[in-house]
């Protein structure tokens, strides 16, 4: 992700050429290499993956333990590699068979699994792998060295956010039933977590944020106002008197709210800026200054109530 980051802010052709495409193409590669194609749905799988900090032994069915396969983190990185790694062999002029296998297991990856959230009116959501299992439904606890429960969906409730950050898969341009469940499960997540996940707040709240309705009531249920409470909520209950947010985890976890902050104020979406997209139309006046944007521009912008009155623009 940095190194993709770093280009698409910077445009360094020289940094891709030598370094940036050279990583991810061997990423893309595993990838393409690893997805076993399956007869029956005529998508590529992802085999023996994890979805969670320290699977042990349970990913290869040792101890009764469930084999884990698809998780949405695996599938979404998966497509957003190979996509990317096509994407810039395309800009560079090389490799050109490659792009096409890319692309083409990139559109073939298996569905997303989905499962119901108890804690959110059994609404269906992303599952984080084909286990589908929550808290109070435990797997047998005989792992290795210790007794904890296997919890899908529960454990660590911010593996199946990849899709919408940091790769942008799924987006609000994304088909409408793809976008709701999207919004279902960050939101679901995070009302299990208090928006305070002790290992994931630089996925949680970005990935709210960029999902956020705008153009919504402001306390609708997925509107900036709801959202912006949901986030002072979490910073009181966890604030330190230095002013840290204790969330546990080993503190680059937390390094996540100054990009939400950005998302709700200027976001690039399938090649288009977007400009106070997050803040919905009958908000007081606002602005940002020179918030730095994929094809490396940095941008400037006022808005009143619905009318934008200045813009910059800076190539």
């Amino acid at each position: 992700v940095p190194f993709v980051d770093y280009f698409e802010h910077s445009r360094d052709f020289h940094f891709l050429k030598e370094e940036a495409y050279p990583f991810l193409k061997a990423q893309a590669e595993f990838y393409a290499d690893y997805i076993v194609l399956n007869p029956g749905t005529d998508r590529y799988d992802v085999p023996l993956a994890c979805a969670q900090e320290g699977c042990g032994p349970r990913q290869m069915g040792h101890l009764g333990q469930f084999v884990q396969f698809n998780p949405t983190v695996d599938l979404a990185f998966a497509e957003w590699t190979m996509r990317t790694a096509a994407r810039w062999a395309k800009l560079l002029s090389v490799d050109a068979e490659m792009q096409a296998d890319f692309l083409e297991k990139a559109q073939k990856l298996a569905l997303y699994a989905l499962t119901e959230d108890p804690s959110f009116d059994n609404r269906t959501v992303w599952s984080e792998a084909n286990v589908q299992r929550w808290a109070g439904d435990p797997a047998p606890t005989s792992i290795v060295g210790n007794s904890t429960p296997f919890h899908a969906n529960y454990m660590y409730p911010i593996v199946q956010f990849a899709p919408v950050h940091p790769t942008g898969v799924v987006n609000i341009n994304s088909a409408p039933e793809a976008l709701k469940l999207a919004r279902q499960t960050v939101w679901g997540q995070n009302y299990m977590s208090k928006w305070a996940p002790e290992n994931g707040l630089c996925l949680a709240w970005p990935s709210a944020a960029k999902l956020v309705d705008g153009g919504a009531a402001p306390t609708s249920e997925f509107g900036t106002t709801t959202l912006l409470n949901a986030f002072e909520q979490a910073l009181i209950a966890t604030m330190q008197p230095n002013l840290w947010p204790s969330m546990g985890g080993g503190g680059v976890e937390q390094v996540g709210a100054t990009q939400a902050v950005n998302d709700l104020l200027l976001q690039a979406i399938d090649g288009e800026l977007h400009l106070f997209r997050g803040w919905e139309p009958g908000a007081g006046p606002i602005s940002f200054t020179n918030i730095r944007a994929p094809g490396a521009f940095l941008v400037s912008a006022t808005r009143t109530g619905t009318k934008l009155s200045e813009v910059t623009i800076t190539s």
